[in-house]
C-alpha cells in the first residue's frame, strides 16, 4: 500500500491488522516477514506499507490506520482540508467507498463547505456541523476520489497546520464553481443529454433568423468602419474555445463548429414543415436537418472532419435512413445520444481531446 504525501506532510501512528487482531510492526525491515507482521518504507513523498498473512481460498478484511499531520492549510480567512482519499494507481476497482470526516466542535453547519472530485456518481454530504461524508459505489480501477472542505480557522490550533498567510476562500470557490460546471456538462453527456445541449443553441439561432424574416429589420447605425465576420486568426471556433475557456471546450463549441461548417459550405441547415394529424385536428410540425454538401473536405482540421464523420457516418446509419445518406435531422442526433449514450460519450471525450491537441499549434498558453 502506497500513501502519497505532499511536502510538509508527515504520517504517524500506523497500524495494520484484522478485527481484534493487530499485526506486529518490524522496524527497519525492507521486505516482508512472518505472518501477522508489517513493515514500512518512507520515501519522502510517499510511504510504503506492506504486511504478511497466511490465507488459502478465503476472504480477509484488513484494517489500515494512520494519522496524517500537516494536511490542513490554515489560510487567513479559512481553514482547508484537501485530500486524495483514494489514489489513481489501484489496479482493481472498489465496490463501495465510504469516507467520514469528523471536525472539531465549534462551527455551525452553514460554516462548512465541502466538495468531492472523482466519478460523477459520487456523493458528498454535510451531515451536520461536525460531519462530512463522501460515498461512491463501484469506484473503477485507476480512478481517484478526493475531497475538499473549508471550515472556520478557529476550529484548529494550528500546531500541525500549514500556514499560507493568504486569503484563499474566493479562489477556492472560483475553482470549485468551474469544476462543478464541467461536471454538470459531463453528467448531461453521460445521460445522453449532449444531443440536447448541442442542438439547443442551433435552434435558438434559427428562431432568431426566422423572427427576423417574419418582421425584423436591420438596425441602422452610424458605424463607418470595416465589419469582420471571420475569427481574427487562422483557427476554428473550437480551437479558439481552448483559449477562451482555459483549455476546456464545451457543447457550445461543438455547436459553433457545426454552424461554422454550414457557413463555409460543408453542410446546409434545412427547415421542413409537415402536417401532423391528431384526435383534435391537425398541426404543423417543423423539423430541421443537417444536409451534407459535395464540397471537398481536404482543408478541414481533423476535429472538423470528425464532426462531419460522426454526424453522417455514425448517427445517420444508426437511424437506418439509407435513402438519405447525406441528411440527418436534429431529432436523429438527440435520439442517438439517448439510445447510444456510451458511444456518444466516447466520441465527445475523443473530440474534446483532439481539439485541445490541435489547438497546441497556436501556442495559446
Amino acid at each position: 500500500q502506497w500513501i502519497n504525501k505532499e511536502p510538509g506532510v508527515t504520517i504517524e501512528d500506523v497500524t495494520v491488522g484484522e478485527a481484534g487482531k493487530p499485526y506486529r510492526f518490524i522496524p527497519g525491515a525492507t521486505t516482508y516477514g512472518p505472518a501477522d507482521t508489517f513493515y514500512m518504507v518512507d520515501q519522502g513523498d510517499r510511504l510504503y506499507i506492506d504486511w504478511s498473512y497466511d490465507a488459502t481460498n478465503e476472504t480477509r478484511t484488513f484494517v489500515l490506520s494512520y494519522r496524517v499531520l500537516g494536511q490542513v492549510k490554515l489560510h487567513q480567512d479559512v481553514a482547508e482540508l484537501y485530500y486524495k482519499f483514494v489514489g489513481d494507481e489501484w489496479d482493481y476497482g472498489v465496490q463501495k467507498v465510504r469516507i467520514t470526516l469528523t471536525l472539531p466542535e465549534g462551527a455551525s453547519e452553514s460554516d462548512i463547505r465541502a466538495w468531492g472530485h472523482g466519478p460523477l456518481n459520487g456523493e458528498v454530504k454535510i451531515v451536520g456541523p461536525r460531519t462530512v461524508t463522501w460515498s461512491i459505489d463501484k469506484l473503477p480501477a485507476q480512478t481517484f476520489l478526493e475531497g475538499r472542505v473549508t471550515f472556520p480557522t478557529t476550529l484548529i490550533t494550528g500546531e500541525h497546520a500549514r500556514r499560507t498567510q493568504k486569503l484563499a476562500l474566493e479562489q477556492i470557490l472560483a475553482e470549485e464553481g468551474k469544476w462543478a460546471n464541467q461536471a454538470n456538462k459531463s453528467r448531461l453527456l453521460a445521460t445522453g443529454g449532449l444531443g440536447v445541449a448541442i442542438l439547443s443553441p442551433i435552434l435558438a439561432i434559427i428562431w432568431v433568423i426566422r423572427s427576423w424574416r417574419l418582421g425584423g429589420r436591420d438596425y441602422k447605425t452610424d458605424f463607418q468602419g470595416d465589419y469582420y465576420r471571420e475569427l481574427p486568426g487562422e483557427y476554428s471556433p473550437a480551437e479558439l474555445a481552448v483559449l477562451w475557456r482555459y483549455g476546456y471546450p464545451t457543447t457550445d463549441d461543438f455547436t459553433a463548429t457545426i454552424l461554422d461548417l454550414a457557413r463555409r459550405g460543408y453542410l446546409r441547415i434545412e427547415e421542413t414543415e409537415s402536417e401532423k394529424r391528431g384526435l383534435f385536428g391537425s398541426s404543423t410540425q417543423t423539423d430541421y436537418f443537417l444536409v451534407r454538401q459535395p464540397k471537398a473536405a481536404d482543408d478541414l482540421a481533423k476535429h472538423e472532419a470528425d464532426a462531419l464523420e460522426f454526424i453522417f457516418e455514425t448517427v445517420q446509419p444508426a437511424r437506418g435512413r439509407k435513402a438519405d445518406a447525406n441528411r440527418v435531422s436534429f431529432d436523429d442526433i438527440e435520439a442517438f445520444a439517448k439510445k447510444h449514450a456510451s458511444s456518444f460519450r466516447s466520441f465527445w471525450q475523443g473530440w474534446v481531446g483532439l481539439v485541445r491537441f490541435e489547438a497546441e499549434r497556436h501556442q495559446f498558453f
